[in-house]
């Protein structure tokens, strides 16, 4: 897990990464080409009141999950894709409070091993005969850490079982901020529990020594819709107000 730091734009966040050769992809819907999987990370409040980055009618979520790709068929690698147009493709993912999320739970029993700042790189390797994911935790003066295995880990758990979404294009939500991404984000929450939430709110700003400062609030606020269309793959619901026009249309019609 990578653990990078920022400006007061671009809070501190955890990132999963994704070795070189992972050939998970996403294609079709809104996408004109396949997008290959470099990462994911999360963001999350300081309690349940806030922490997604997106809304839905004004409604917040307690956190939300990226899952980042990048155009592999147009781009040669992720860092040119992401300062070019469709460079990327975010799959966000909101998360509610609810039942226990059992395969995200191997990620959560790995962040105490991640839990101060330090110079942290990941680096995963994708043995394919083992199915199985290595997590390699770098510290300060580049002596290794501690190794952690991610076997059958599987990033597409994060997915809920509604395939419908809301699609847009704009920007990343952390520097370079550049305009570069299909925004997908799904329309179903998955659920996690209050105890799987409290580890990620347990992470720290502040080094080992330093006074505790956890990790929370690493979201971007919300921004202008800035004249860009939304697409959805589902009809939205009628508004009341709809319901009171038709209805005062039909009684005049009868009247008539």
């Amino acid at each position: 897990m990578q653990r990078t730091y920022g400006n007061q734009m671009h809070p501190y966040e955890c990132i999963l990464k994704c070795p070189a050769n992972w050939m998970r992809l996403v294609s079709g819907g809104p996408l004109e080409n396949p997008y290959r999987l470099k990462q994911f990370h999360f963001h999350w409040g300081m309690n349940n009141d806030w922490g997604s980055e997106h809304t839905v009618d004004s409604k917040v979520f307690p956190a939300e999950v990226h899952l980042v790709h990048w155009n592999c068929s147009r781009y040669r690698t992720f860092e040119e894709a992401i300062m070019e147009e469709n460079g990327l493709a975010v799959i966000g993912v909101f998360l509610k409070v609810g039942r226990h999320h059992s395969k995200l739970q191997k990620l959560v029993d790995i962040l105490p091993s991640v839990r101060y700042r330090v110079n942290l790189l990941a680096y995963f390797t994708n043995n394919i005969k083992r199915q199985c994911m290595q997590l390699l935790l770098t510290r300060q003066m580049c002596e290794w850490d501690s190794l952690t295995e991610f076997n059958y880990f599987d990033p597409s758990c994060f997915l809920p079982t509604c395939n419908d979404y809301w699609t847009y294009a704009g920007s990343l939500t952390t520097p370079p901020l550049t305009e570069s991404v299909t925004w997908i984000i799904m329309k179903k929450p998955i659920e996690v529990d209050h105890s799987q939430l409290a580890v990620f709110r347990s992470l720290l700003y502040s080094a080992v020594g330093e006074e505790e400062k956890n990790m929370v609030d690493n979201f971007r606020p919300l921004q202008p819709l800035m004249n860009r269309t939304v697409h959805s793959t589902f009809q939205p619901a009628l508004k009341l107000s709809d319901f009171k026009k038709d209805d005062a249309k039909s009684q005049h019609q009868q009247k008539v």
